[in-house]
């Protein structure tokens, strides 16, 4: 949690208009296009793609998931909260409750905010939500989440298959496809003027980090637990010529 604070100072401290309090004021961050293609060029390819990595990435991490905690675990109910299908929500949840909190404490505008044509008329008008979703620029949900599933799904997998023949390359090729589809999503992101860089940069590095974070301290967490849950005691009664004693013993 300190890394990922020190990640949003250092973002501040590099981009200094990270917070805009009115779009085109200040100058939008270098090295980002600003690609104002939805409404003015009418261009939705990426958002289309990107909206189609985002949902790409929740299918494919919770039907993977699914099918790993059945394998794994042959449908025992009882092992449920080890299950890989936990290992990704938990990692989802803790990679929104940093992503939106942050969106909504910094409201920086989106890159088409800076148009001068918005909020536009006519056809060339930007809608009621993305008017309403102008200041939520920083980070990336979509590039978060997409991160965030991705790579919990390919984390859970080395923990769930530690002795199957193939584990290296399925886990090695979890890890890049979950690489290709956030950079993918990221750059879409930017390149259909939603997300500056620094954006999508800072949402991929949050899901990353919850999606290998989180599974590796749910199971360390697990594994001490069972550690704990281990210990036998017994209690006995032990006669001898003159009395009986009471006896206890086990390990701990």
């Amino acid at each position: 949690m300190h890394k990922l604070v020190a990640v949003f100072c250092l973002s501040a401290l590099l981009y200094p208009n990270l917070t805009q309090a009115a779009p085109g004021h200040l100058m939008p961050e270098n090295g980002s296009p600003l690609r104002l293609v939805l409404v003015e060029d009418g261009n939705a390819i990426p958002q289309q793609l990107s909206d189609g990595g985002l949902i790409g990435a929740g299918v494919i991490s919770l039907l993977g998931a699914s099918a790993i905690s059945w394998w794994a675990h042959d449908s025992d109910t009882a092992l449920y909260n080890a299950s890989a299908l936990v290992d990704v929500g938990l990692a989802m949840a803790l990679t929104n409750a940093i992503t939106f909190p942050v969106k909504s404490l910094l409201s920086r505008a989106r890159p088409y905010t800076y148009s001068e044509n918005y909020p536009g008329t006519g056809d060339k008008a930007y809608s009621e939500y993305q008017q309403n979703d102008a200041y939520h620029s920083f980070p990336s949900g979509h590039t978060s989440n997409t991160a965030a599933f991705m790579f919990s799904l390919a984390t859970t997998a080395a923990y769930h298959m530690p002795e199957f023949e193939s584990r290296t390359w399925i886990v090695g090729g979890l890890y890049g496809l979950a690489t290709a589809a956030t950079l993918m999503v990221a750059e879409m992101r930017v390149q259909g003027g939603y997300h500056f860089y620094s954006d999508v940069f800072t949402g991929g590095l949050i899901g990353i980090v919850c999606g290998i974070i989180t599974p590796m301290l749910h199971h360390k967490l697990l594994g001490s637990s069972e550690e704990s849950n281990t210990s036998n005691a017994t209690i006995g009664l032990a006669h001898t010529q003159d009395s009986s004693v009471l006896t206890f013993g086990g390990r701990f």
